[in-house]
C-alpha cells in the first residue's frame, strides 16, 4: 500500500494507474523531497545546466537491462536537455570521488518498481556496501522492455530533481486514488501541471512508456537550458535569420528578422528526425500548417511527430522541401526582407536564394548517443579524417559545421568541405577537402530523416563499425534510418 515517509530523501515509482487488482508496488512511496511535471521542490538542489552527472552501477550483471537504462536516459531528459550523464563500470568502494549510485536488480513483481534520491542529493561517497544506493531500479519479472525505459527515466527525472507529477498542489484530479491531490507541495513549477508527464502515477500511458510528455521536454529545458542547433540564415542576406515570431507558440508564425543572434533561442533551430524544432521549446516543430500546399503557411505546432510528413523536412540543394510533397519549399515570401513570412512554394529552385537557406554554425551528433560530435580529427586541415569523439566543447571549431547549398564546410577552416574520398568498394572515407564547389557530386549532401546522403549513388555517411568514441564516418551503400549508426541529429549546448 503506498503511504508517505515522513523523513525519507527517496521517491519511488511503481504501477500507477494501472495496479493490477491485489497487486503490491516493489517499494513505498516517500514524500520528503518530491519536485512537480516539472516541478522542483523546496530544499531540492538542482545540478546545474551543463553538469556532467557521474554515474556507476553498484553491482555486476543484467548488462542487457543496464543498456536500455542508458539508451532510455539518453534518448529522453539528456536529448532535450543540456546534462549529461556520464555512465562508468562498477562503483568504486574506496576513494574520494561520488557518484549517483544505481543498483539494477530482478524485482518480485511482473511490474518492477524504483526509487531514487532526489537531485545532487543523489551523489554518494565511495562504499563497500552493495545496499547503499542512490538509485534502484527493480525489473519487472516479464520482461517488458518498454516498462523498463518507463522505470528508467522516472527515476532519472527524480536524479534531475523532478518529482511526481500528481503531488502538485494544483492537481484537482480525483480520478484514481493514488493519484489524488495531496495537498498543496512548495516549489519551483517548470511548467505547468501536466497529466501526462513520465513523473505522473496516472499518465494514460499506464506507466509503461520511456517517452517524455510535450510538457516534460518543455520543462527540462526551463530547468537546464536546451540544446540548441543553429541559426538558419536567407541566402539572401545572411543578416537575416527564421525566427519563431513574437516568441516560439503553438501555432505561431515563422519570419526572417534581422535582430537574431546564436544565444537566442527563438532563432536557433535542432534538426531531429526530420523535424526542424525549436531551441526554446523542442516540444514545438516546423509544420506545413492546414496540410503541405502552394502558398500553405509555416508554423509551429505542439503535436508533430516524425511519422507525420507535414512536420518533416529534407534540406537539399540549399532548399527546405517538403517531405509530404517534395515540389513544395520554404520561401521567404515577397522577398527576403526583415518581417517577411515562411511560405510553402511551388517554384522554387536551388538558383532562387530567397528559397536557400545555410544552417549555420551547427553540431552534428549521433542519433544513438547524442555525447558523440563529428569532429575533423586531429585538427581542421587538408584530408583529416572525420570521427565520433566523445570530448567535444560546445563551438569547439573543430566540431562545428555549417551546410550551405549542399556542401558542409567546417568552422575553423571555412574552405574546407566534407567529401567522399571514393574508394569503389561500397565503403569510402569521409574526409575535408579544399577542392569542392557547388554541385561537385562527392561534395554535396543532403539531411533527410536524420540520414546525411551522398550525391554520389547509393552513399550515406555511418558511424562505421556503430557509434562510438573514434568511430571513422564513412559512407555506405547499405544504410536506413533502421539502424542507429545512419542516423544523425543537429542539436548542441548552449
Amino acid at each position: 500500500m503506498l503511504r508517505p515517509m515522513s523523513a525519507a530523501l527517496v521517491v519511488s515509482v511503481f504501477f500507477g494507474c494501472n495496479v493490477p487488482e491485489g497487486a503490491e508496488p516493489e517499494e513505498e512511496v516517500a514524500r520528503a523531497q518530491q519536485e512537480e511535471a516539472l516541478y522542483s521542490q523546496t530544499g531540492v538542489t538542482m545540478w546545474s545546466p551543463g553538469a556532467q552527472i557521474p554515474v556507476c552501477w553498484v553491482t555486476v550483471g543484467n548488462d542487457a537491462s543496464k543498456a536500455i537504462i542508458v539508451n532510455a536516459v539518453r534518448n529522453t531528459w539528456e536529448r532535450h536537455g543540456n546534462v549529461r550523464f556520464n555512465w562508468s563500470g562498477i562503483c568504486p568502494s574506496t576513494g574520494s570521488q561520488q557518484f549517483v549510485r544505481v543498483l539494477v536488480e530482478l524485482g518480485s513483481d511482473q511490474g518492477g518498481g524504483g526509487s531514487s534520491q532526489v537531485g545532487m542529493a543523489a551523489l554518494m561517497n565511495p562504499t563497500p556496501n552493495l545496499s547503499a544506493r542512490s538509485t534502484h531500479i527493480a525489473l519487472p519479472l516479464s520482461g517488458s522492455v518498454s516498462r523498463t525505459e518507463y522505470l528508467a527515466v522516472h527515476e532519472f527525472g527524480h536524479v534531475l530533481g523532478f518529482g511526481h507529477e500528481q503531488d502538485r498542489g494544483d492537481n484537482t484530479s480525483t480520478s484514481h486514488p493514488v493519484c489524488n491531490p495531496a495537498g498543496s507541495i512548495t516549489g519551483n513549477n517548470f511548467s505547468s501541471y501536466d497529466p501526462e508527464s513520465v513523473m505522473h502515477y496516472c499518465n494514460s500511458g499506464g506507466n509503461n512508456s520511456g517517452r517524455l510528455s510535450q510538457r516534460d521536454i518543455y520543462g527540462v529545458v526551463v530547468a537546464y537550458g536546451g540544446k540548441r542547433g543553429g541559426m538558419i540564415l536567407s541566402d539572401t542576406n545572411s543578416g537575416l535569420a527564421v525566427n519563431a515570431y513574437g516568441g516560439a507558440s503553438h501555432l505561431g508564425q515563422l519570419k526572417l528578422v534581422n535582430n537574431c543572434t546564436a544565444t537566442n533561442t527563438d532563432c536557433t533551430w535542432t534538426y531531429r528526425n526530420g523535424m526542424l524544432l525549436s531551441d526554446t521549446n523542442p516540444g514545438l516543430a516546423i509544420n506545413a500548417y492546414g496540410g503541405a500546399s502552394h502558398l500553405g503557411d509555416v508554423r509551429l505546432v505542439n503535436n508533430c511527430s516524425p511519422t507525420n510528413t507535414d512536420c518533416t523536412w529534407t534540406l537539399k540543394d540549399g532548399l527546405f522541401v517538403s517531405d509530404t510533397n517534395p515540389s513544395l519549399a520554404i520561401n521567404a515570401y515577397g522577398g527576403a526582407v526583415h518581417g517577411a513570412p515562411l511560405k510553402l512554394v511551388n517554384n522554387c529552385t536551388s538558383a532562387s536564394t530567397d528559397c536557400t537557406f545555410t544552417y549555420r554554425d551547427i553540431p552534428i551528433r549521433s542519433s544513438a548517443d547524442e555525447g558523440l560530435m563529428m569532429n575533423a580529427y586531429g585538427g581542421a586541415a587538408q584530408n583529416a579524417l572525420l570521427k565520433l569523439v566523445n570530448n567535444c566543447t560546445s563551438g569547439h571549431p573543430d566540431c562545428t559545421w555549417s551546410i550551405s547549398r549542399g556542401l558542409i564546410s567546417n568552422r575553423a577552416a571555412p574552405s574546407l568541405f566534407v567529401n567522399v574520398e571514393s574508394t569503389g568498394t561500397g565503403v569510402s572515407p569521409l574526409k575535408l577537402t579544399n577542392d569542392c564547389s557547388v554541385g561537385t557530386a562527392r561534395c554535396t549532401f543532403t539531411l533527410t530523416k536524420g540520414m546525411v546522403v551522398s550525391e554520389l549513388p547509393a552513399a550515406v555517411m555511418n558511424a562505421y563499425g556503430g557509434p562510438s568514441h573514434g568511430a571513422e564516418l564513412k559512407v555506405v551503400n547499405n544504410c536506413s534510418t533502421a539502424f542507429s549508426s545512419c542516423v544523425f541529429a543537429v542539436s548542441g549546448n548552449p
